[in-house]
This record gives C-alpha cells, structure tokens and sequence, in this order.
C-alpha cells in the first residue's frame, strides 16, 4: 500500500483550501506577558531585573524571525522543516495508525506519528493546545495514551 504522506519541497504540496490553523515559532502572548511583567517589575521593585527582562524579550520580539512550523488543513497537516523552508513533511490525516503528544523536559514537545505503512516519524511542536486539538479532530482515535506503572 503506497500512502501519499511524505516529505517533499513546498512547492509540490497540493492544492490547499481552507487552512484550520497553524502554529508559529513567535509565541507573541508569552513574549508580550514578559515585556509587561518587565516593565512592572522595573517601575515596582528591581529597576536592573525589569530592565533586563525587557531586553530579553524585545530581542526576541525584534530580531529573532517569525515562521510557520505547522499548518493544519481538512485532509492533511504540513510540518515545515526548520532549517529549509522551502522542505516539508505532509502527512494525510486518513494515513496516521497512531500518534502520540510527548511534553518535552529541557526541549521542545514532540508528536510522533506512526503511519499505516509502518513508517514513524517525529515532529517538534511549539504549541501542545493547537496540535492536541487538531489531531483529536482529525486523528483522534489514534492516539496512543502512555500507560503508567503503579509501584
């Protein structure tokens, strides 16, 4: 069985229509939370500490770029390869077997996915909330929970 899930070039996807949603690398709440406790910690209490936090998160605002990680269509989601925009991995939602959402520790979450045609692949994830919500709606049944053991 051939599935149609693979990595290709962005160019060759398909033709898109709607698109549910996507998630970025610029998690602008976060980062705008932070600015606005930098400037309340500057004005309150420790004007360096306040001050520091606000240059943190204006670098990161101002100089790091903005790109899309994930984007979630009707049929299928595109993972976008950091390192190569224009490379990406399109798995179709009918062709996922499994999948499960890994928190990561000290790294990024991670989403592994097991086709039907035995292939496992593993994605990073900025965003547990969006890709949690479309892979229930559209590969919800799959999902592989971690048993825990009980001493």
């Amino acid at each position: 069985m051939e599935l149609k899930s693979k990595k290709l070039k962005v160019r060759n996807l398909p033709e898109r229509d709607y698109k549910l949603g996507d998630i970025q690398s610029k998690p602008y709440g976060f980062i705008i939370f932070f600015l606005l406790l930098g400037i309340y910690i500057a004005y309150r209490s420790n004007l360096l500490f306040g001050i520091l936090l606000i240059g943190i998160f204006l670098y990161y605002l101002l100089v790091n770029k903005n790109q899309v990680m994930t984007e979630f269509y009707e049929d299928f989601v595109v993972f976008y390869n950091e390192r190569d925009p224009q490379e990406c991995y399109i798995v179709f939602w009918d062709e996922i077997a499994s999948w499960t959402y890994e928190r990561g520790r000290f790294d990024t979450d991670r989403v592994h996915v097991s086709l039907k045609n035995g292939e496992k692949i593993v994605f990073r994830s900025l965003s547990p909330m969006k890709m949690k919500k479309y892979f229930h709606q559209k590969a919800g049944k799959a999902e592989v929970r971690k048993s825990k053991v009980h001493a």
